[in-house]
């Protein structure tokens, strides 16, 4: 939930630390007080703290959220974007709760990483909300009746094909985890994740 204000807050903090420490040095060297320094520099950290934490982080925001794209998985270097080594195309939408993806892959190297997904997760003790994907819809059953492809995958301009197959992923108790939405006649997925 905090996750998109810890680095923010981490470098405000460093700044306004180095700040105070540059000023109390340079003041001493001139000759002045050393504590009416540093009780200066304290206040003028704390009235500057909030703005200077909302302008890092719009900077930094600017930097890590938004729209990036990928030829292959090996490119792809932020611990929450998982993706089978095979993809390809990648089209990555990230923001601080979570992201959006569309890459493209064989249907079964994405079964297999989907399963790989969950061996590892329950090898590594995940908790009792750990559940393997399941496959929602078959277009082999008579009944099909196409997947509704969640809201923002259009807001991307992502046109979604009538053959998408959806696997539902785990959840945890905070609502973190993600589902795969997959084209076998196009050889698309769409993933919508969500972290807490």
């Amino acid at each position: 939930m905090f996750f998109p204000f810890i680095l923010p807050l981490k470098i405000t903090c460093f700044v306004v630390f180095a700040g105070m420490v540059a000023t109390v040095i340079a003041v001493t060297r001139r000759g002045g007080s050393r504590r009416k320094s540093l009780d200066t520099a304290a206040l003028a950290g704390a009235i500057l703290f909030v703005p200077l934490c909302i302008a890092i982080g719009l900077i930094v925001n600017a930097v890590r959220y938004g729209e990036f794209g990928y030829a292959t998985a090996e490119g792809t270097h932020d611990p929450h974007i998982e993706l089978p080594e095979e993809a390809t195309e990648i089209t990555l939408h990230k923001y601080g709760s979570g992201h959006a993806l569309r890459f493209h892959v064989e249907q079964g190297a994405l079964e297999r990483w989907m399963d790989t997904v969950y061996e590892e997760r329950r090898s590594h003790g995940a908790g009792v909300w750990l559940q393997p994907f399941t496959r929602e819809e078959t277009p082999s059953d008579p009944e099909f009746v196409p997947v509704r492809v969640d809201p923002d995958f259009e807001r991307y301009g992502w046109r979604v094909p009538e053959d998408t197959i959806l696997y539902k992923g785990s959840r945890a108790g905070n609502g973190a985890g993600y589902d795969v939405w997959y084209s076998p006649g196009t050889g698309t997925a769409f993933v919508f994740a969500a972290y807490w």
